[in-house]
């Protein structure tokens, strides 16, 4: 059965590869004209010969009946030649020609072998010249269509033997054996070739489709090599590219143009909070506002995490474009019933800053963005000869931090911490200073800053400890100082436990260590924070909280933190005076102490009005230009010796 399938096949039109039919009518179109042509020579030529033996309608009304036919269908393909078919179509009409193959191969048959019967042996042998001549040129016409080849081989070649090899005498008995093995051999040809032909498409219909998923591939690859997954807008390295070609045109006399970063304040605490499908849906909402309030004059970027990058090719109207895009990022997001409450900052740099230094100009817009989430949060700020200043200054902070003597290029001055109920020093804060010239004129606040967003603060972290704890041990044995800790030490184990190192391998009491920290040293991992404040606690040394009463958020806090201690902000002493609203605050942080057994202390006192002020509303503790500016180790060691500290307690505080 699987034998007569297979046979049956060969005389069948495949509908499975369909771009087969679709070459194989392509190439047969071109041949169909050729094969009508030979089929009307060759059939009027047999019916010259004849037309004075056979009947007419026979070696007339036929041949005649026959090219119209002819003329109609080569007039038929011509009109098709350029066409476009699907391969549906294609293999509907090669099914149609295989048939029609079969019907004309018959009629030309009977023809053929019916006028045998009017002529001579010179009339016999040009019917049969007419055959085996139709025949071979006919099969290599269909070669590409093998069904209606061997069709032809069994309408035509099959009879032809048959008939002649029955006929008297050796010619055309010899004529037929010679044209059966002639056809066989033509056949298998034909067989091979279109086997040959068929794997040549399918092969180069795999190589078509290995090019096209190769081509896609590439596209792919392109696409996520340029464009965020998440917001399907392009990212930093397609960014860049754009910032650079940009580049390219205006030194070529094109436009300047702006380029804006935003970030979101607070997304990390989304994130913890929330979960990171909140924080990606917040993303993703937020990239459609930007969208919208878009103009063909931007282009959009997401640079990575929660940050996102503008190009405005109109610098007039960038600052107006990113002072909306702070607004409209900043309202509100509801999802589901959740509702996420976040400010966006921006940061604008001109291309005109950065024509000398290519590379800067996001250097520029970064750090206006910088400064923007520093002091200005949910604000734009635009780079300015101020800021150029402010980065040159911080270069030569980096130089500085990278020197490997830099321990001998920071010191430590020392501001007297002051109990006016007793009139005694209670313990010291220390504020980094350095020795050398190129720092002249730098804010402390900048340094630290500096090392923050270099993140060479964990380094100078524990320099600076190292330096403390040796001033420390010259000191009294009962004299607590304070050390400020910043939020990426607090966010780094390994820097934590090298600072439990350094405490303990210089044989300083714990307890007479005191570690401040800020709101915004918390703000973004407060469970690394509890971590790393826990080990500090259970070492012995205490923690405070600086600047209290500036965070949005410090009740919340104060509530969680391991404190010790809370200090009230200098701008809150400064105001109380004149401000009844800030007098009360600075009374609820005493009271809110009090409850919470944390000792309260002043910053910032600088007059005697102040000093009468707090003590009215119960705070005894302060530290200010009223009682000292900070000292340097000799200056601070003169002064704790002049003052009677008080006695440390007999045990070392609990954790």
């Amino acid at each position: 059965m699987d034998r007569i399938r297979a046979f049956r096949q060969l005389f069948v039109i495949a509908g499975d590869v369909p771009e087969l039919a679709q070459a194989q009518f392509k190439a047969f179109t071109k041949q169909v004209p050729l094969l009508y042509f030979i089929l009307l020579c060759n059939m009027s030529f047999v019916a010259y010969t004849h037309a004075t033996v056979a009947p007419i309608w026979m070696t007339l009304l036929f041949p005649f009946a026959f090219a119209t036919f002819a003329l109609v269908r080569i007039a038929n393909w011509w009109r098709m030649r350029s066409s476009q078919v699907d391969g549906l179509e294609a293999v509907r009409r090669l099914r149609t020609t295989v048939k029609l193959v079969a019907i004309l191969g018959i009629l030309t048959s009977l023809w053929s072998y019916g006028l045998l019967a009017y002529g001579g042996p010179a009339e016999n042998g040009h019917v049969a010249f007419f055959v085996a001549l139709t025949m071979v040129a006919c099969a290599f016409c269909l070669m590409h269509v093998r069904a209606a080849a061997l069709l032809l081989g069994l309408t035509i070649a099959l009879p032809f033997t048959i008939v002649f090899a029955s006929m008297d005498g050796i010619v055309l008995p010899a004529i037929a054996a010679n044209m059966t093995l002639v056809t066989l051999a033509m056949l298998y040809i034909l067989s091979t070739h279109y086997k040959d032909y068929a794997q040549m498409v399918r092969q180069r219909l795999e190589l078509e489709k290995t090019n096209h998923e190769t081509m896609r591939l590439n596209e792919e690859n392109h696409r996520l090599a340029n464009v965020d997954s998440l917001t399907d807008l392009p990212n930093r390295r397609s960014f860049l590219k754009a910032i650079e070609a940009k580049q390219d045109q205006q030194e070529n006399g094109g436009e300047s143009f702006t380029v804006g970063l935003l970030d979101f304040d607070g997304f990390k605490a989304v994130n913890d909070l929330h979960g990171h499908a909140a924080g990606d849906a917040l993303l993703v909402e937020a990239s459609r506002r930007m969208c919208l309030l878009a103009s063909d004059k931007v282009k959009l970027a997401r640079l990575g995490g929660d940050e996102f990058g503008f190009i405005h090719n109109a610098s007039a109207e960038a600052a107006f474009f990113g002072q909306r895009l702070c607004e409209a990022l900043s309202v509100p997001y509801d999802f589901d019933g959740l509702r996420i409450e976040v400010s966006a900052s921006c940061g604008l740099a001109h291309s005109t800053e950065a024509l000398q230094s290519r590379g800067k100009l996001v250097e520029f817009a970064d750090f206006a963005l910088y400064h923007a989430k520093d002091h200005n949060t949910g604000k734009l700020v635009v780079f300015s000869d101020t800021h150029r200043d402010t980065m040159r200054r911080a270069h030569l902070i980096e130089q500085v931090l990278q020197m490997p003597d830099l321990e001998h290029q920071l010191c430590y001055f020392y501001q007297p911490i002051i109990d006016i109920s007793r009139d005694s020093l209670v313990g010291m804060e220390a504020l980094v200073r350095w020795k050398t010239p190129l720092l002249n004129g730098i804010s402390p606040a900048l340094l630290i800053s500096t090392a923050e967003r270099s993140q060479l603060i964990n380094k100078l972290t524990l320099v600076l400890l190292k330096r403390l704890l040796a001033d420390m041990a010259e000191w009294p044995a009962d004299l607590k100082v304070a050390f400020n800790l910043s939020a990426r030490s607090l966010a780094s184990p390994e820097t934590m436990l090298k600072i439990l190192s350094l405490i303990q391998s210089h044989g300083i009491d714990p307890w007479r260590l005191e570690f401040e920290i800020t709101e915004s040293a918390v703000l973004g991992d407060i469970d690394g924070a509890l971590r790393s404040l826990a080990l500090l606690r259970n070492l012995g040394c205490s923690i405070a909280l600086d600047d209290f009463g500036t965070g949005y958020s410090s009740l919340s806090y104060v509530q969680r933190l391991p404190l010790d201690k809370v200090k009230i902000d200098r701008a809150f002493v400064v105001a109380m005076m004149d401000n009844e609203k800030s007098r009360n605050i600075v009374k609820t942080i005493i009271g809110m102490s009090q409850d919470l057994s944390l000792t309260c202390v002043a910053e910032g006192v600088e007059t005697p009005q102040q000093v009468q002020a707090l003590q009215d509303v119960g705070c005894t503790l302060m530290q200010g230009f009223m009682f000292s500016r900070p000292l340097s180790w000799v200056d601070a060691t003169r002064y704790i010796f002049s003052h009677r500290p008080v006695q440390a307690p007999a045990v070392a505080k609990a954790g």
